[in-house]
This record gives C-alpha cells, sequence and structure tokens, in this order.
C-alpha cells in the first residue's frame, strides 16, 4: 500500500517532495539493444562508512593518539579514504573498497584498546526520485522485490489527497543501498531517470519552528494558524506566522522561511552533508 510521504503538514495536503531539477519532462526510453534489463551506472552496492568505538569500560577511543589509530587502522585495514572524529567521541571510518569493508568488520583491538566497529546506520544508503506512471500502478513491495537486485532497500510511492481519498502519483522515492545515487535505473524494459531527493525541511508541529522534530521539542505548543498558544478546537483568529510573523499559517508553502530551509536542504543534499 502507498503511503503519504509527509503527512500531518496542518493543512498543506500535497506532498512536500522537492526535487534535484525543476523539469518533470518524459524520463523513460526502452532499453537500447544489447543492454541489459536490470542494471543502473555508478553504483556500490558495499557498506563504506564505519563507526568505531571503545569496547572497555572507562575508555574513549579518540583519547589515543592520533598517530596510534592511524598506524592501527592502516595495519589492520589499509589506507582508508577518510577518518574523523565524532561529536560523540566515536571514530567515524571510511574505506575505499568492498576488501577494506570486510576487514573492517573484522577489527577487534586498536593498539591496545578493544573496539566494536558497526556501519553507520544512515550513511550508507542514499535517496533518489523517479517517475513512472506504469510503476505507481504496482504495490510497492512489488516494485522493491524486481528491482533488490540493483540495490534499492526501499519504495515510496508518493501520494496526494483528493477530497477525503489519497490518490498515487506517478513519483516514488527509492532508498539505495551504497553512497552514489545512480544517474538512471531499468525497470524491465525502460530506462528511468534517477534526481535527487530533497527531503522537507524539519518543522515541529508542537513550536512550529525549525530544525527539530516534536518529540523532541521542550518548547511551548503553539497553534500553527495564529502563532498563539495553543487553543483548544478551531483557531478562528488572524493569521500570523512564528517564524516570519507574515499574514499566513507557518505551513504556507509561500513562507519565506519555508523556502529558504527548503534552499538549505538542497544545499545540504548537493554536498552531500548529513
Amino acid at each position: 500500500m502507498a503511503t503519504n510521504a509527509n503527512p500531518g503538514t496542518g493543512g498543506n495536503d500535497r506532498s512536500s517532495i522537492e526535487y534535484g531539477q525543476n523539469d518533470m519532462n518524459q524520463n523513460q526510453s526502452s532499453t537500447s539493444a544489447g543492454e541489459s534489463s536490470n542494471t543502473h551506472s555508478n553504483v556500490n552496492l558495499y557498506q563504506r562508512i564505519f563507526v568505531i568505538k571503545a569496547d572497555e569500560p572507562n575508555r574513549n577511543i579518540c583519547e589515543m593518539s592520533p598517530f596510534l589509530i592511524e598506524k592501527a587502522i592502516k595495519a589492520t585495514v589499509g589506507t582508508v579514504k577518510n577518518v574523523r572524529k565524532l561529536r560523540s567521541g566515536l571514530l567515524l571510518v571510511e574505506v575505499e573498497s568492498e576488501a577494506q569493508a570486510r576487514r573492517i568488520m573484522n577489527v577487534k583491538q586498536l593498539h591496545d584498546m578493544k573496539v566494536t566497529v558497526s556501519p553507520h546506520r544512515s550513511l550508507n544508503s542514499c535517496t533518489g526520485v523517479i517517475t513512472s506512471k506504469e510503476l505507481s500502478k504496482l504495490k510497492e513491495e512489488e516494485i522493491q522485490a524486481e528491482l533488490e537486485e540493483i540495490g534499492v532497500s526501499k519504495v515510496k510511492i508518493i501520494t496526494t489527497r483528493q477530497g477525503d481519498d489519497w490518490i498515487n502519483t506517478s513519483t516514488m522515492i527509492l532508498t539505495f543501498k551504497g553512497t552514489n545515487l545512480p544517474s538512471y535505473i531499468y525497470a524491465g524494459y525502460m530506462r528511468i531517470k534517477v534526481r535527487a531527493y530533497i527531503p522537507p525541511p524539519r518543522r515541529c508541529f508542537k513550536c512550529q519552528k525549525y530544525g527539530h522534530f516534536q518529540n523532541t521539542c521542550k518548547q511551548k505548543e503553539t497553534c500553527a494558524k495564529c502563532g498563539k498558544d495553543k487553543h483548544e478546537g478551531g483557531c478562528s483568529g488572524p493569521k500570523k506566522c512564528v517564524n516570519c510573523e507574515g499574514d499566513h499559517a507557518a505551513y504556507d508553502k509561500e513562507c519565506p522561511r519555508l523556502k529558504k530551509e527548503k534552499a538549505i536542504s538542497k544545499i545540504q543534499v548537493e554536498q552531500k552533508k548529513p
């Protein structure tokens, strides 16, 4: 069953999906002679980014000399692409090859410290958007099963509201294993262009401010329409945005602050910043 990509936006019934490109021109073509039907370009299916933490009480891996850390990683894994310290005190390591990915998962000790290595939970995948009327007629599970061999781990069909019903659109979000987003995929005989997925800005539905969600919000509950303290029943007061103080609701798609947050999200995706 298809699911709504951004429910509960406080009155905005349309999906909040943004695209890496504005054109919605035809992006499908028949498979050319000699091309296989389930291949796409430039994708690495192995996990490349790992987290290393100390596996000993009262020890922090980042307290170890950076020279010792570099030498220990080079001796056990090889020369990796990147190593950096996280604010949590853990190490983030990006490997260069599938062979290094296998070796780093077997690491149990760096120098004199026992460690635990695990793949990063979110940085080993990427998300793209495709448009296909043909695929939108199928179930998400069926599409994912057919595309699994090319690294698609999740499919979400975007829906839009028509009256009281949610209707499938021809747009869907694909989650790929690996960190390189393909420029296209093949779905059967169709060659389909893949665009970067720009996630909607994080807006708290409690205080209506940007940058966090309501489950972590410590601010007072605010009405999304009038910008005042949350009140019972429908809001009949004049509209006022708590983010830009304009005469519109906080969820209005023409809000200058919302447009700014969307632009920031696009830059983060283009520069691959978490």
